[in-house]
């Protein structure tokens, strides 16, 4: 591993780091997990999110492998894969903040970075498909956080800590109107 006998030798610390579709890492897994390389995976999300990722040579998708890929890096390697594995994520017309985080957290543990599609320098007779591809980051970002708020709140006020405040606040104060107890107990 020339990164590891370099670091050794040397008072410097020599990283390798690579973005990648994730289709090949199979071929070379071995030595990227000998030479500790930092790995960025492009995946958008489950197989619907992840449908624009196509083979150029077939057509066909590539989130199959690509899923296949990262499962054997986290059940193989599963320090390696805490440590130099992460995600990127571009958003459009079929994911979303909340279904990129969700896919991917719940399957590998981690909150991909999401990017907008680049909008940039796009040929004037393409710049239609782009923009019904693009979706604004922000707005996506406030519909989950929202959500999450909801289902944050609808939870708590079933949980037995809320249940056993109000009761205890009612018990011992005149005053026990609850609509902001989620306030008073969060702040």
């Amino acid at each position: 591993a020339a990164s590891k006998e370099i670091n050794a030798n040397q008072d410097l610390l020599l990283q390798y780091s690579m973005t990648t579709n994730g289709t090949l890492i199979h071929k070379y897994l071995g030595f990227l997990v000998d030479n500790d390389f930092n790995l960025t995976v492009s995946l958008d999300g489950n197989k619907l999110n992840d449908s624009y990722r196509l083979y150029k040579v077939h057509g066909q998708e590539s989130f199959d492998r690509v899923i296949e890929n990262m499962d054997l890096i986290y059940n193989s390697f599963p320090q390696y894969f805490r440590d130099h594995i992460n995600f990127i994520s571009v958003l459009h017309d079929r994911n979303s903040v909340a279904s990129t985080y969700e896919f991917i957290y719940s399957r590998y543990h981690k909150i991909p970075i999401v990017t907008e599609l680049a909008t940039k320098d796009v040929k004037s007779e393409k710049r239609n498909i782009i923009n019904k591809m693009f979706k604004d980051k922000r707005n996506s970002e406030n519909d989950y956080f929202t959500k999450s708020k909801q289902v944050i709140a609808n939870s708590l006020f079933s949980s037995s800590d809320y249940n056993e405040s109000k009761d205890y606040i009612k018990s011992y104060t005149l005053n026990h109107f609850m609509s902001n107890l989620s306030t008073l107990l969060h702040k």
